[in-house]
């Protein structure tokens, strides 16, 4: 062995020619990972998969017109050797010529601070590091053409099988079976096809040495435990290594997921509509398509990658035929299901109208079969409609106005949508609601919050600015029926 370097520039090519090389470029040309000219972070912790990984793309560098940049988090959490660590991945760095970014976090600290274990923490971290880097060279690479960056991991095949293992023991689905995919989002995974065995055998052969973490031979994680003693135990009883056809059964249900994933989005086209999912059209999918349709619409409102969990899909699939509007269903994240007119919408639990102002939709019809009570859940608001058969019942205020009971049937309680035109009574001629509003200096981060009421593009009510000319009741204006509507909290017993 020698001290981590390889002995020289001709014996490094040659033991490149070896099987091994060509399965890994293979690999990366058969999934497509690394476009020509493409930035990569490359994750190194130095590792044997991780090192191996390194070597292999400072090979493809000049012929693929590679950026590579090497970038180690040091979690303080194994003292001296961590340290040993780092000096380790700078040192290469160093030799083949490429940056090396390193960052320092106190792991424990982190997960007691946040509350989570100390493998989630260094991998949140190390997730967010990574990221980090690839957009600073997007940004610093911008204009020249080249692809978005590209992260490049060490996971490899016994990593695979181990997590296809953990996702069967938690009763995972179709998507936890296909294990860790080649390439996610910017995540790539170009040993993913390679046993640890024939990574380390390829460094030995070129006397390379790498660093050990102790921790992954203590068997203080599910990971850990199932490397050690469920696969090696699983190999004796079958007389064969397991992790091969484990990674089989994954690139099999990759092509069934990859299938489903099609049809999904398919089907969401149909379904989706306004960051709103129409429960009409989602009832007629299959289940398979249903809990899939509800993970995609969690993922894009949320803004997390993280899915619904068995049950709480379970629960929505149970709950949504049979709710009525305005109904809510607690969810992970301090987040809420709300079913709106037959529209699903996935929100925080901060303040209603905040909610909205973030993208959800509002549209109810206006209830005015007397006495009407028009709830609007997501605002904790009503409006409640009674006829008006004497004048001394007209108490004017900024929560109640008065209207032509023919001149406003039809119309909804909602929130403002492009095209929306006014004209406010005592006023001559309309406008745009948007100008409107700019005259009335209502600061923009609030008119999302505003609650109206219309009919079609025509604001008949703005509660507390403005009533529509042609909708209002006023002395020695036209003559019919008419009726107040006033808004109001809700309460307790209008739920």
């Amino acid at each position: 062995m020698t001290d981590g370097f390889p002995l020289n520039r001709h014996h490094f090519d040659v033991c490149l020619m070896n099987e091994f090389l060509p399965d890994v470029t293979g690999f990366i040309q058969e999934k497509e990972l690394l476009p020509r000219g493409c930035p990569v972070v490359v994750g190194v912790s130095g590792g044997a998969d991780s090192l191996a990984l390194l070597l292999i793309l400072n090979g493809l560098r000049q012929a693929h017109d590679l950026v590579l940049q090497v970038a180690h988090l040091n979690h303080g959490l194994r003292g001296a050797e961590a340290d040993e660590d780092e000096a380790f991945v700078r040192g290469w760095s160093r030799k083949l010529g490429i940056v090396c970014v390193v960052r320092r976090i106190d792991i424990r600290a982190k997960a007691r601070e946040e509350r989570k274990g100390i493998e989630e923490t260094g991998r949140a971290a190390r997730q967010a590091f990574f990221s980090e880097l690839a957009l600073a060279l997007d940004k610093q690479l911008a204009g020249t053409g080249r692809p978005p960056a590209r992260i490049a991991l060490g996971h490899h095949l016994n990593d695979q099988a181990e997590t296809i293992m953990m996702n069967l023991g938690r009763g995972s689905g179709l998507d936890g079976l296909v294990g860790i995919r080649p390439q996610n989002d910017r995540l790539i995974r170009p040993l993913l096809n390679q046993p640890r065995a024939a990574i380390e055998a390829w460094l030995m052969e070129q006397e390379i040495t790498w660093r050990l973490d102790r921790s992954n031979l203590e068997p203080d994680t599910l990971r850990n435990r199932l490397r050690q003693q469920v696969l090696p135990a699983w190999q004796e009883a079958l007389d064969y290594n397991p992790a091969p056809l484990l990674a089989r059964l994954a690139a099999n249900l990759e092509e069934d997921r990859n299938y489903l994933e099609t049809l999904t989005l398919q089907a969401a086209a149909d379904c989706l509509v306004d960051q709103r999912l129409a429960i009409s059209v989602w009832k007629t999918f299959p289940p398979a398509l249903q809990n899939r349709l509800l993970r995609l619409f969690w993922q894009q409102a949320s803004g997390s990658k993280q899915d619904l969990g068995f049950v709480h899909i379970r629960l929505l699939r149970d709950w949504l035929p049979s709710a009525e509007s305005g109904q809510r269903l607690s969810l992970p994240g301090n987040r809420q299901a709300i079913l709106i007119d037959g529209y699903l919408q996935f929100m925080g639990t901060q303040s209603s109208a905040d909610c909205f102002q973030q993208g959800a939709i509002l549209s109810r019809p206006l209830k005015i079969n007397l006495p009407g009570l028009t709830p609007i859940y997501p605002f904790n608001q009503k409006i409640a409609a009674y006829l008006i058969e004497n004048d001394h019942d007209i108490v004017y205020n900024d929560s109640t106005e008065y209207f032509l009971l023919d001149r406003i049937r039809g119309s909804v309680v909602r929130h403002r949508q492009p095209g929306d035109r006014i004209r406010p009574a005592g006023r001559t001629g309309g406008k745009s609601l948007k100008k409107f509003l700019n005259e009335q200096q209502v600061p923009r981060h609030e008119r999302n919050r505003l609650l109206l009421v219309a009919k079609g593009r025509d604001i008949v009510w703005l509660p507390g600015l403005a009533v529509g000319a042609d909708f209002v009741a006023r002395s020695g204006g036209p003559v019919g029926h008419r009726i107040a509507l006033e808004i109001s909290p809700l309460a307790a017993t209008d739920m």
